[in-house]
This record gives C-alpha cells, sequence and structure tokens, in this order.
C-alpha cells in the first residue's frame, strides 16, 4: 500500500463517527464513584431500569450529546428525540422496559413483548451517552430493593458472549447490572 492510499484511507477512517467518547474496549474492571445530584434545585433526566433508577443532570446530557472526535470535529449522531426529551422544562423521567427484560416478563407487564412507547427512540439514543456519563462519574443511582442511593462498591466489568462478541456491564454491589453496552459484536 502506498503513502499516498494509506493517507486516503486514513482520512475515510477519520470520518467514520464514533458511537462512544471513551475506549470501553480497553477496561476490565474498574470501580465506579456516582456523585450525588441534587433532584429538587436541578433538572435531571431519570432512568428507570429494572434493578436501579439512575439519575443525570440534564446539563451533562446535552453537553454529551454534541460529541467530538480526537480531532475536535463535531459529529453529529442524531439524537434529536433524546435532545427533545432533555430540553423538555422540568424533570423528565423514561423508563426501559427493553433492556433488562426478558420478551416473556414484558409481555406479563404489558400483555405484548414487542410493548412500544415514546421513549424507546430517546433511550437508544441514550446508550452510549449515559455508559459515558456513568463512566466519567457523572450521575447518582438508588438500588430498586432498598431504595437507597448507591454510593460505594459500583464497577463495571468486561464479559465475554457468544462468538466473541464482548459486554461491558456495569454492577450494584449485590452484582445486579443496572447498564450495558455492547463494545464487540461477535461473528
Amino acid at each position: 500500500m502506498g503513502v499516498i492510499q494509506l493517507i486516503l484511507l486514513l482520512l475515510i477512517l477519520i470520518q467514520i463517527p464514533a458511537y462512544s467518547q471513551v475506549d470501553y474496549d480497553k477496561i476490565k474492571r474498574k470501580k465506579l464513584e456516582p456523585i450525588t445530584i441534587d433532584t429538587v434545585n436541578e433538572d435531571v433526566l431519570i432512568v428507570e431500569k429494572r434493578y436501579a433508577t439512575l439519575y443525570f443532570k440534564k446539563a451533562d446530557v446535552r453537553k454529551y450529546t454534541l460529541p467530538h472526535n480526537k480531532l475536535g470535529v463535531r459529529i453529529d449522531q442524531h439524537h434529536n428525540n433524546l435532545l427533545e426529551a432533555v430540553n423538555a422544562s422540568g424533570d423528565t423521567r423514561l423508563v426501559d422496559w427493553w433492556n433488562g427484560y426478558t420478551d416473556d416478563e414484558r409481555q406479563s407487564i404489558h400483555g405484548n413483548p414487542n410493548f412500544v412507547n415514546e421513549h424507546k427512540k430517546a433511550l437508544s439514543e441514550f446508550y452510549y451517552v449515559g455508559a459515558d456519563l456513568i463512566h466519567d462519574g457523572k450521575f447518582m443511582v438508588v438500588d430498586k430493593s432498598s431504595g437507597e442511593e448507591v454510593r460505594k462498591r459500583l464497577k463495571m466489568k468486561r464479559v465475554i458472549g457468544l462468538y466473541g462478541s464482548r459486554y461491558l456491564e456495569f454492577l450494584l454491589p449485590n452484582g445486579q447490572q443496572f447498564w450495558h453496552i455492547v463494545t464487540r459484536l461477535g461473528e
């Protein structure tokens, strides 16, 4: 491969959007350090998961939806539905019925395993943005079983899946997953 072809290839690859601001594929295990958010005086985005409720400052979410690549060039990742939810006045609550629930559980709750509501698109756009905020410690988590804020022993760890897939799980102290992302797809 010639030098000119290599330069052209690099210029093409630089244009490919990064879906996350953190290189999660290099993380094997990491301790998470959440913050306490004043939910009375700040506008927050509340994400209801199966085992936990997560709180994010709306200002932080807005900042993280405007990502930049390593050269400082803005990458438009089409967060329109998420920004619509975040720009609404007051607190916004999104309920995630898709991650952490099986089809049978969704069917027993909603009567339809293919349940869709107005939050699904915003939550799918929040998938990596939420992971970046959690990684950077800009979140608060409340365990649903105890109803208390969790401040210690939160961690994220890499998990190997089928056919070489890799996942990163964000775990509560009792080992229950409160967030996850796919870092590498298998064959």
